[in-house]
């Protein structure tokens, strides 16, 4: 039998778990600090998952690592698919806005849009009351692939197909002749050895790549590069070098996993270096709103990039997903019956 519960408890339950939620960012901050080599898995592992804000996906690793392609309830179901009996979801945050209408000019308490009479209704239809929207999240549940009865073999087709590197002279010039289109121009230079492999000027915006370098280093290096620009840094802004550094290494790792470039440790020892500079500097920096700029560059950029390589036909042809379920790690629960909706986000 269905068990009912008053808006009250399922408050209480909304609290404990976004309590819950807040828990588990300061346990990864605090993993991170400690481990900061880790970032650059996570990077990785936030690659595929761009579509969710930073929070989420930190809140969906920390559940499942190796989740590969998470969906809501409804989502799996509008695909065809439908999550297995006695699976446990992942919690996320869903954004979604309270509307609030100001019932008359003499009260001036905003009231929920879900109290108003049919009368108000009307009224805020034809533009007689006023109404404003108010920022809410409410708990939301989402489920990963290996979690439905999606078999196998279609894997690739809801998950993707990735780049591979015998394409990244192809993918190179492509992206050379973006960035020049988005106001930061490249040019090659051999820098009269291969101890630098790149620059960014902060004042003219051009980029240099060392044209020493083999086709996957001048990509990597070119990616690096780029988002310095793409993350808009400038050397009057309020950041710091490191942060600058650490934006810059971060969005760069995301596009690495994208198109099929290994990180280097010495990838991973910069970015680590610069998360530990900048924790030294503030010790109270929350990780979750660090990254939530660049894994929102990362998500605009990622689409016109792959725009741009589809205009020039080079098309995704690697499977990235292993034909094989994943392992299966337990997951943090919301029981459905509480009266959550259930979305994507």
């Amino acid at each position: 039998m269905r068990q009912f519960y008053s808006y009250e408890e399922r408050e209480r339950y909304r609290a404990q778990k976004q309590a819950e939620a807040t828990q588990q960012i300061k346990d990864l901050a605090v993993n991170w600090k400690e481990s900061p080599e880790n970032i650059a898995e996570y990077l990785a592992f936030s690659s595929r998952l761009h579509t969710y804000s930073a929070r989420n996906t930190m809140l969906i690793y920390k559940a499942n690592p190796n989740t590969l392609f998470p969906a809501a309830y409804k989502t799996w179901e509008s695909m065809g698919y439908h999550v297995r009996k006695n699976e446990h979801g992942i919690s996320i945050s869903v954004y979604a806005p309270v509307t609030y209408f100001l019932p008359n000019s003499a009260n001036t308490t905003w009231q929920p849009l879900k109290y108003a009479s049919s009368e108000q209704k009307h009224q805020i239809e034809i533009g007689m009351l006023p109404t404003r929207e108010i920022p809410h999240y409410k708990q939301g549940t989402v489920f990963d692939i290996s979690q439905t009865d999606c078999p196998i073999e279609d894997y690739p087709k809801i998950c993707g197909l990735g780049y591979n590197s015998l394409q990244h002279r192809e993918i190179y010039e492509v992206f050379c002749r973006y960035s020049e289109k988005i106001g930061m121009p490249v040019v090659e230079d051999d820098f009269r050895g291969v101890a630098t492999f790149g620059t960014y000027n902060m004042h003219s915006h051009e980029i240099t790549i060392n044209e020493l370098l083999g086709d996957t280093q001048k990509l990597s290096t070119l990616l690096h590069e780029m988002s310095h620009g793409l993350m808009q840094h400038k050397p009057d802004d309020s950041k710091s070098t490191m942060q600058h550094e650490f934006e810059a290494d971060s969005l760069s790792i995301m596009f690495a996993n994208t198109y099929d470039i290994k990180i280097t440790d010495a990838r991973k020892s910069h970015l680590a270096n610069c998360y530990r500079s900048l924790i030294s500097a503030d010790a109270n920096i929350e990780i979750d709103k660090l990254l939530t700029p660049v894994t929102e560059k990362y998500s605009v950029h990622l689409e016109r990039m792959n725009a741009e390589l589809s205009l020039s036909n080079i098309m995704p042809i690697m499977n990235r997903i292993p034909l094989q379920q994943p392992k299966q790690v337990q997951a943090i629960t919301l029981k459905p019956e509480m009266g959550m909706e259930m979305q994507m986000v």
